[in-house]
């Protein structure tokens, strides 16, 4: 088993995720990153989005989903990938995986 994989030397349960907040969500959230713990890896994007609502309230989904889209102008990087480009909210996401969440921009 590679040291990276979950179950590996490096990785067992629970494992740790850590979310990077930039912008409006560092201000709104009153911190710069958030840690989720889970007894499973990978999580797909929208449990992820799932757990972090637990842990800040439910305003984290709401700001970053809308009717079960990801919504317009919101940033989400896996590795520096915009999950856009992936599999949106089903994109799987591992506990090592650099993770950054930018809030839809305002204004108008």
């Amino acid at each position: 088993m590679n040291k990276r994989e979950p179950g590996g030397e490096n990785f067992s349960p629970p494992y740790q995720y850590k979310i990077k907040f930039f912008t409006l969500f560092k201000l709104y959230f009153k911190r710069d990153f958030l840690v989720i713990e889970s007894e499973r890896a990978p999580l797909k994007l929208f449990e992820l989005i799932e757990k972090g609502s637990e842990i800040l309230g439910k305003s984290l989904k709401e700001k970053l989903i809308s009717k079960g889209k990801l919504k317009r102008g919101a940033i989400i990087l896996i590795k520096g990938k915009n999950v856009l480009h992936l599999k949106e909210l089903e994109t799987e996401i591992y506990p090592e995986d650099d993770i950054v969440f930018f809030p839809p921009g305002g204004g108008g």
